[in-house]
């Protein structure tokens, strides 16, 4: 039978790990500094209901309980770049602007870790690409729910 954690969760070695003052809950990554090649045009910026993609994205993770949402955008020179960065802070990201294009999704994700670990690092990341239109506030609470649902007892 599955059941939720109690509020302070224990530990692997049964000591209770509390949050620090200040320490967020949960943060979230969306890694968005890529190139959109395939699509034509950057897909980041599609329009979806009167938002942007990347808007809607990291509004939802910030409605849904993401204390903390971290949008790591293409580097400021690049055409695409100033506007995500736009969506983005509109949407009320924190939003990491690289000096060069990162190569891989993975260099994006770690940018944002390092900020994260060098800031007040969280309890919980989620990890979530931009290009997700279907995330919505509650879908971000339910992800939190089940990481605190105990394995069979």
């Amino acid at each position: 039978m599955n059941s939720v954690a109690p509020e302070s969760p224990q530990s692997e070695n049964g000591s209770e790990r509390l949050l620090r003052p200040g320490q967020p809950a949960i943060a979230a990554i969306i890694p968005a500094a890529g190139r959109s090649e395939r699509m034509g045009r950057p897909k980041l910026l599609v329009t979806i209901g009167g938002e942007t993609l990347i808007g809607r994205v990291a509004s939802a993770l910030r409605a849904g309980g993401a204390e903390r949402v971290l949008v790591v955008v293409p580097p400021a020179d690049s055409a695409e770049g100033p506007a995500i960065f736009a969506a983005a802070q509109v949407a009320g990201a924190e939003v990491i602007v690289p000096p060069l294009r990162p190569a891989e999704m993975r260099a994006s994700i770690e940018l944002a870790l390092l900020r994260l670990a060098q800031d007040r690092p969280p309890r919980w990341v989620i990890l979530t690409p931009g290009d997700c239109p279907g995330i919505t506030p509650r879908w971000s609470p339910r992800c939190s729910k089940k990481r605190l649902v105990n394995r069979k007892e």
